[in-house]
């Protein structure tokens, strides 16, 4: 029984049958021999086609001013913080207390 299904197998497939197999390796042999040709060929190809070349966009002249006005700003700024010119006493309690105090942090004093 096994003989045959088999001889009914190759009795009833097609005559065309292996050229068809036959065929679709053929392609895709032939799709992997054109996709390493690519491989292989692209960098010589991009090589030597001119790259055009990207300009920088100009910064307008106006914002350096800018930028310089805000740094002198910062710099200001951090010498004022920096730099104590008078020291302030509560007259209160008689303690050292920040310029920017508007009471003593120790006894509670409004400041002038």
């Amino acid at each position: 029984m096994v003989h045959r299904n088999f001889r009914w197998t190759i009795l009833h497939t097609p005559k065309n049958w292996l050229v068809s197999e036959m065929n679709t390796s053929l392609i895709a042999v032939l799709a992997l021999l054109i996709a390493m040709v690519a491989l292989i060929v692209r960098p010589f190809i991009t090589a030597n086609t001119a790259t055009p070349s990207i300009q920088p966009t100009p910064i307008p002249a106006a914002s350096f001013d800018v930028r310089r006005q805000v740094e002198a700003a910062i710099a200001a700024r951090k010498a004022a913080l920096t730099t104590t010119s008078q020291e302030v006493n509560c007259s209160g309690c008689g303690s050292d207390v920040e310029p920017v105090d508007v009471f003593c942090r120790n006894c509670g004093n409004k400041l002038n």
